[in-house]
């Protein structure tokens, strides 16, 4: 459902809404806003002004509303800055902003936000006139990973939940509906769609989010007496749900039915219309308004789904041979190879296609991490795996705070000491275990304020890399998603296979004609002459919380990542000097710190003396 807010065009008026003899032009906003739109049957409510210190100007208005039009409630942005001398201009309070855990029925003023008044707000409904907002202003997260806007998808399905289910809590107007271009490349890229039009991300997620029909299964037992019988919730205003029909797939065999009869804001059961269901069966649900087949919701149930496990060591344990520059491993069909120079991956095959150039190497995104030094290298044999362990230093530097320069007083390097034990089995199975033993550095501090240059604290990524060959073309993943259905063109869906390139060419002033899950260029991030070559926003996305993913070369072999859905995937085209190929960043932690605004983002991942985690990877192919 959406509900429209009459706003009269009045904005950033700080000192206007003070200057009396400028009266005149805000009355004049506000008649003819009021009289072009005060029949419009979805307006709810009217809103005097957005992100305003109150003033003179302010009250006349409000003095205004009131009497011409005393059926709708009136709101005004920034709510907090009226003085306790004057009459409250709003009936409903604006909580601009407000933090996803904040109390949403509050009267709150959010951190970033003109500070306001002394005075005590009387009991009303609050609605957040402005929050959610995607990411915008984040520009090196932004840069680096599109899949902060999948991530984001976290923040508006809390958000949604909380405000649907708390009393005096109106709602909300998510900031924006649609990217705000300013010259031919440069944007505003707040929307949920593009200005293309094209949905973005954030599109689905807030469908999702926002969705009428709560679905109460994520999965069915067939050992479960009542596993068919589906709880459900309507959300709607205004819609019972015996005017939606719910279509369910399994396989070939599709029954669709009517929806349950489920008053507005009522919860009720429907049976799935199954027999026979097996084990490892996909139910795909599906659900649309009767009256014009439109789509409200899409859900996908396992039945008796297998749960993920990690694979244990199968031998007999891969030979061992050396020379005066290296050590190499080798099972019946791989060959993995490390330099004694080094200490690191020099080369690792499958069936004669070499696969990894490089690593493994300690990843931590918020230290500046150089100058890679081994001090020790070994082998042993223990049961169906081969030992190989690595020691070595870096030297680290804290990261730059965002919108600060360099102090290079302050970022004096330190020694990081960091053990690698990689584990290869005879089938190719390797677990790469990294200790941290000192990490002197201080993490990255939390910083709220100014909105712009927000750090949630501690790292972005902790993990591993691999340098793969630059033959890599596509990743293919299963992983477990925030929600259970996506459209198949969206970089956050749980399986898929996303391409490294296309044919495309975006073009400045051009429509695309694909959709922006394929888009390899960004003129508003990289500048108008971006000339891409970074891979597409699929491609280089962050997969979260993986069972699995693959890097595949075009011949069909690969590296493959294996995880309980604990880790995540990111590649990342090398393409410098030092190096050609494909960086896989396999990450136990990561974080969207800069993301701010009142959006989720996790607590602070910190690194202490002794850290140590481990990944799991694999050739695969032919």
């Amino acid at each position: 459902r959406i509900y429209v807010a009459g706003e009269i065009p009045v904005t950033f008026a700080a000192v206007a809404a003070r200057d009396e003899f400028l009266l005149p032009i805000f009355m004049n906003q506000t008649a003819e806003t009021i009289e072009q739109a005060r029949n419009h049957p979805s307006i709810i409510l009217w809103t005097l002004a957005n992100e305003t210190t109150y003033g003179f100007n302010i009250g006349k208005m409000a003095e205004y509303v009131f009497n011409e039009d005393p059926s709708l409630p009136v709101l005004f942005s920034w709510s907090q800055t009226v003085p306790e001398d004057v009459p409250l201009p709003y009936n409903i309070y604006s909580y601009h902003y407000p933090d996803y855990d904040d109390d949403l029925a509050e009267r709150g003023v959010s951190v970033f936000n003109n500070p306001g008044t002394e005075r005590e707000i009387p009991p009303m409904p609050v609605l957040a006139d402005e929050f959610a907002h995607p990411a915008s202003y984040n520009y090196e997260e932004m840069r680096l990973d599109p899949n902060v806007r999948n991530f984001w998808g976290e923040t508006i399905k809390i958000f949604w939940e909380r405000m649907a289910t708390t009393h005096g809590s109106l709602g909300g107007a998510i900031f924006a509906g649609i990217d705000h271009p300013r010259t031919l490349t440069a944007e505003f890229p707040w929307g949920l769609l593009d200005k293309w039009r094209r949905a973005k991300p954030e599109y689905w997620l807030t469908k999702k989010a926002y969705s009428p029909v709560r679905v109460e299964k994520e999965q069915v037992y067939l050992d479960d007496t009542e596993a068919l019988a589906v709880p459900v919730k309507n959300w709607f205003d205004h819609t019972n749900l015996n005017e939606t029909t719910f279509t369910w797939s399994v396989g070939e065999s599709t029954e669709t039915t009517q929806g349950p009869d489920v008053p507005p804001h009522g919860a009720g059961n429907i049976l799935i219309p199954f027999n026979g269901l097996q084990p490892g069966d996909i139910i795909n649900l599906k659900i649309n308004l009767s009256r014009d087949n439109r789509l409200i919701d899409e859900y996908n149930i396992p039945v008796d789904p297998e749960p993920h496990s990690l694979p244990s060591p199968e031998g007999p344990a891969p030979e061992v041979s050396e020379d005066a520059q290296s050590i190499v491993i080798a099972g019946e069909d791989f060959q993995i190879t490390f330099n004694k120079q080094s200490g690191l991956i020099a080369s690792g095959s499958y069936n004669g296609v070499e696969l990894i150039k490089d690593g493994p190497y300690l990843h931590i995104i918020g230290a500046d991490l150089s100058d890679w030094k081994h001090t020790g290298l070994s082998t042993s044999v223990e049961g169906n795996e081969t030992v190989v362990t690595i020691d070595g230093t870096y030297q680290a530097r804290p990261e730059i705070p965002r919108g600060f320069g360099e102090d290079d007083g302050a970022r004096e390097p330190v020694t990081v000491e960091t053990t690698f034990e990689v584990r290869i089995d005879g089938q190719g199975l390797i677990n790469t275990r990294y200790q941290i033993h000192q990490f002197p550095l201080k993490a990255p501090e939390t910083r709220l304020v100014p909105w712009n240059r927000t750090n949630a604290g501690g790292y972005e990524e902790v993990g591993i890399r691999f340098l793969l060959d630059d033959s890599i073309h596509s990743l293919s993943w299963k992983r477990n998603g925030l929600w259970s259905a996506y459209p198949e063109d969206h970089i956050g869906r749980n399986e898929g296979v996303a391409p490294r390139t296309t044919e495309n060419e975006k073009q400045v002033g051009i429509e695309p004609g694909w959709p922006w899950s394929l888009d390899e260029k960004d003129f508003n991030l990289f500048g108008p002459d971006d000339p891409g070559n970074r891979g597409t926003n699929d491609f280089r996305s962050m997969k979260e919380n993986i069972y699995e993913a693959t890097a595949l070369t075009p011949v069909g072999v690969g590296v493959k990542v294996l995880s309980d859905g604990a880790e995540s995937v990111r590649l990342e085209l090398a393409g410098t000097d030092t190096a050609t190929g494909v960086w896989m960043h396999i990450n136990n932690e990561w974080n969207y710190r800069h993301l701010g605004l009142g959006n989720y983002m996790k607590p602070p991942i910190l690194i202490e003396d002794g850290y140590s985690d481990n990944i799991y990877t694999r050739f695969v192919g032919r």
